[in-house]
This record gives structure tokens, sequence and C-alpha cells, in this order.
């Protein structure tokens, strides 16, 4: 009887969290009024990858000064890509109920540039923070790397593909041949004239 009971609570249990997590998911599909991941900035730093340890110091120095979690998953990614990914790093920053968040990801592959992406933050309680931070590091960055490039968000709050992306007077914007991809109208300012 016991073993019954227990075996109709672990159901019971099982099925609750499988219709929480059915309804998590359904919160992020996009409908109107409700929240989803957007990225709040991008950049694209022309680090040699020669000069990547001084790309990972400078995070790391900007991390430790505000608190934050620095984490170089470089050796971790390179081994998953088969030497494809050749740059991770990862700032982390704590939310007002105590969770780390994914706030800043710095990835590269191969000799391309870094791509430096900046997460909007679901928690109001960390904006003004992230806001502040995301100026300071992107300050520091060009400071070092003065070629470092604003790259186009896109609508929604996605980040364009690298490959995408060209350099224009304006600075880097959307190819128009890339257009239907974004689903950009043709006079958006994101695509290059």
């Amino acid at each position: 009887m016991a073993t019954a009971r227990a075996g109709r609570q672990r159901g019971s249990s099982v099925a609750w969290a499988a219709a929480a997590l059915i309804a998590a998911l359904a919160g992020c599909s996009g409908g109107e009024g409700e929240r989803r991941f957007r990225y709040a900035e991008a950049v694209e730093i022309p680090v040699a990858v020669t000069e990547r340890d001084a790309l990972a110091e400078a995070v790391a120095g900007f991390a430790q000064r505000n608190g934050l979690a620095f984490h170089d998953t470089s050796p971790r990614a390179q081994r998953l890509s088969n030497g494809h990914r050749t740059l991770a790093l990862l700032v982390q920053r704590p939310l007002t109920n105590g969770r780390l968040w994914d706030e800043v990801e710095i990835a590269a592959d191969g000799n391309a540039p870094a791509l430096a992406t900046f997460a909007e933050p679901l928690d109001q309680g960390v904006a003004a923070d992230a806001a502040r931070g995301r100026a300071e590091l992107v300050a520091e960055l060009r400071r070092r790397w003065p070629e470092t490039r604003d790259i186009p968000l896109l609508p929604g709050g996605g980040v364009p593909r690298q490959a995408d992306l060209v350099r224009t007077g304006e600075g880097l914007r959307i190819a128009r041949a890339a257009a239907g991809r974004y689903r950009l109208p043709p006079d958006s300012p994101l695509l290059a004239r």
C-alpha cells in the first residue's frame, strides 16, 4: 500500500514537473508582452591569436574589480569543437536572488576576430550595474583594441552571424544579400549601403 502511494506521489510529481516545464517553455515563445532573451550590445574585437591571453587578462581584471565571476573555458571549447573554437570567456553577475547569470560571453573561431556579446538582464535589480559594467568593459576594450566595432543588433535583440557582416564607412553592417535571412526590409539601417 505504501509503495503504491509513493509511486502515485512520484508520478504526480513527475507530471507536475512536466507541466511546469511545458509552461516555462511556452513562456519563452516571445509572444506579445512576454520577456525573452535579448542582447543589449555586441562588439567585434580584432584581437590577434597572440593577444588572446591579454584579452583574457583584461576581462578577468574587469570581473575582479566588479565582483563578478570570470571563467576561461577556451581549452574545453577547443576540445569540444575539434580546435574550431579558439576562445571562450564568460563573465557572470550575481542576480538579486544570488544565482549567477551569464552576462558577457567572448568567443572566437580560428583566427577570426573575437565576438563579445552582452545579455540584456531580465532581473531589473541588476540592470543599472550591468549597463555601467558593459560601458566600462567596452571602453576598456576600445582603448586596448581601437578597431573594436559595434555589431548591429537585430530588431528582436539577436546578433547576426559574423559571416553576414561587412565593414562600411559607418561601421559593421549586415550584407544586403543576407537581408532575407533576418527578415529585414530593403531600407533597414542595419544593412550595408
